[in-house]
């Protein structure tokens, strides 16, 4: 392959790596070719035209900054090769666009066995559909962040060995193919999707396709993200364990040439593998099942919501479209189950097979099913909107009525949660916490100073209780802990819980406890109720003291379309009402600025 840097046609000049910003060029920028040096691209040459390979090769960065807009000409790819490094980051008000010449498909972005600091922010991607798919990740590390693309119907993504984590990026809706497809991971591999869009997808595809992932090794993490729909599964994950939290799935409904059934989350073996799923905090709304759970797979959901399923919430095999044999079984704790066709579908294997291990505690189902566990409840959870709001009203049965005295369903907090402190004034020198949460396996904890001495690691399953002892008199207590997932990540929003405080007083002195030591103030930003909305939702931020706000709306491309708030606000709880009538439908965040904080929360308008 030839090598060369960048040719301009206007200037008939061969530019150096520092480009000369005084340069105006009226026709294209040619940038093709095996570059030799470290490579900027800025706007000032825009429009940038490739018409040929364009090769980042070992120990070489190209650098494109905010604005660039690359025209790709027939069946050029961009290509990153091992240990070459490419940084693409625009900024919301200055994105980066990639796309093709007219009536010409270019082939889009290949990562190549470069394990180099990749990055991809703020990119529009158009096309790139030469080939079957529009970006690969093959044994390579990226970051992706606030991506979207266009594509007439090929594959997004496809990963293998990847060390990709993908955040606040829009996937479009696509016919025939899947969005996401790859395999693998292992060692030091990690495929995180954190805040993402999903569009759908029709016939018998898939949303995500991954396989071959097992604990102890690195597993599929999933969080926040949105999942719009499709004619089969929305994360098929056959031969792979995976960690989904905090995600909204909704309309999976059977397309007629899928010959099997539709799942919000489908599970099977694969390359002599089962798979092993965690869910937590998750809502399904309006699917024919939320899990396929078969071949021999297993489920721990923990307070999740499951609403209006048309067949099932979870089907233990796809009998009688296929037969294949059973899940191995699932456990259920915290969960709120309300106004499905039926919780089990194939809840009792076919002959010869053995039946599924199910267990469920702490949930609000149908009586019928109390059997199944302890602690279960049958009573209208009262949601603030049984269509789209899934918060619980004030006097909702499912209050308090969780694991370690959390609610049941979706909104309880993240992390790990502790229970069981004394009363804030106690005679004893001891104290018994249970420590749990919603997808916690493991903590550390520390007393009274959260940069000091952290505990070694500790399991949750052989020590839900954390023993306190030889605790003095005259002391006031506060525990921190921390929790870790069962993906093996440590939680971070927010970095710990913190227990109540008490004071040791063991002569029952009458020690002053009106005034405990007092936390760090705080400043939180709620989720916006309800989400989805159309097209009016409620705001509540919260201040620890008196001090400016500034509450503001920004669109997906971090366009600010509305302030809210601005000025003086008091101490306390604020509700504030945003009527989004006059925006189009989609993902909208809200930022709260007060002091030092700065604080967001995803919104999805649907129209």
């Amino acid at each position: 392959m030839k090598r060369y840097l960048v040719h301009c046609i206007a200037a008939g000049l061969i530019l150096a790596t520092t480009l000369i910003p005084s340069i105006t060029l009226a026709q294209p920028t040619l940038l093709s070719g095996v570059l030799e040096k470290d490579t900027t691209l800025t706007s000032i040459h825009n429009p940038w035209q490739v018409d040929s390979d364009l090769v980042v090769p070992a120990d070489i960065t190209l650098t494109i900054t905010a604005g660039v807009e690359i025209n790709f000409n027939s069946a050029a790819t961009l290509i990153i090769e091992e240990d070459g490094k490419l940084v693409a980051a625009g900024t919301a008000e200055n994105r980066i666009r990639f796309t093709n010449l007219p009536e010409k498909k270019w082939n889009g972005v290949r990562f190549l066995n470069t394990r180099k600091d990749n990055y991809l922010g703020y990119v529009d991607m158009l096309y790139g559909d030469a080939g079957s798919y529009m970006l690969l990740v093959d044994n390579s590390k990226l970051l992706i962040e606030s991506m979207t693309w266009v594509t007439p119907n090929k594959t997004v993504l496809e990963v293998d060995h990847p060390q990709l984590l993908v955040r606040n990026s829009v996937f479009p809706s696509v016919q025939s193919v899947e969005v996401v497809h790859g395999q693998t991971l292992a060692d030091d591999d990690y495929l995180i999707l954190d805040g993402n869009t999903f569009g759908s997808t029709t016939d018998y595809n898939d949303v995500i396709d991954f396989s071959n992932c097992k604990r102890p090794g690195p597993i599929l993490q999933a969080y926040n993200n949105i999942f719009l729909g499709g004619g089969d599964d929305g994360l098929d994950l056959d031969g792979c364990d995976a960690h989904i939290e905090g995600n909204l799935f909704t309309n999976f409904h059977r397309d007629p040439d899928n010959p099997g059934t539709s799942n919000a989350v489908s599970t099977g073996e694969r390359y002599s593998r089962t798979s092993d799923i965690t869910l937590v905090r998750n809502i399904f709304i309006n699917n024919d099942h939320s899990v396929l759970l078969k071949e021999d797979c297993f489920l721990q959901a923990e307070n999740n919501v499951f609403v209006n399923s048309t067949e099932a919430v979870v089907n233990f095999s796809e009998w009688p479209l296929r037969d294949v044999a059973p899940g191995k079984g699932a456990t259920f704790i915290g969960n709120i189950f309300w106004n499905n066709t039926a919780p089990f579908e194939n809840q009792f294997a076919q002959s010869g097979d053995t039946d599924p291990v199910i267990q469920v505690h702490q949930c609000l189902i149908d009586s019928a099913f109390h059997y199944l566990g302890s602690g279960n409840i049958d009573a209208d959870p009262l949601f603030v909107d049984a269509g789209n709001d899934f918060h619980l009203q004030d006097g909702s049965p499912a209050i308090g009525a969780g694991p370690n005295g959390l609610d049941m369903g979706r909104y309880v907090p993240a992390g790990v949660s502790i229970s069981g402190e004394p009363d804030s004034v106690t005679t004893e020198t001891t104290a018994a916490l249970t420590i749990g949460g919603p997808g916690i396996t493991h903590y550390r904890y520390n007393i009274n100073n959260t940069a000091d001495n952290w505990s070694d690691e500790i399991s949750i399953q052989d020590h839900p209780v954390l023993q306190l002892s030889g605790l003095q008199p005259g002391t006031t207590y506060t525990v921190y802990v921390k929790g870790k997932n069962s993906a093996g990540t440590w939680q971070q929003q927010p970095e710990f819980a913190t227990s109540k405080s008490w004071i040791v007083d063991t002569l029952n002195t009458g020690i002053d406890h009106k005034k405990p030591q007092q936390l760090p103030a705080q400043c939180r930003l709620y989720q916006n109720t309800p989400n989805p909305f159309n097209p009016v939702t409620t705001i509540t931020f919260e201040l620890a003291q008196d001090g400016q706000v500034l509450l503001e709306i920004f669109n997906l491309y971090g366009q600010k379309v509305a302030v809210l708030a601005e000025g003086d606000y008091k101490q306390g709880a604020h509700l504030i009402t945003w009527n989004a009538a006059p925006y189009a439908g989609g993902v909208y965040y809200c930022r709260l600025l007060h002091g030092n904080y700065n604080l967001s929360q995803k919104m999805l308008l649907l129209k």
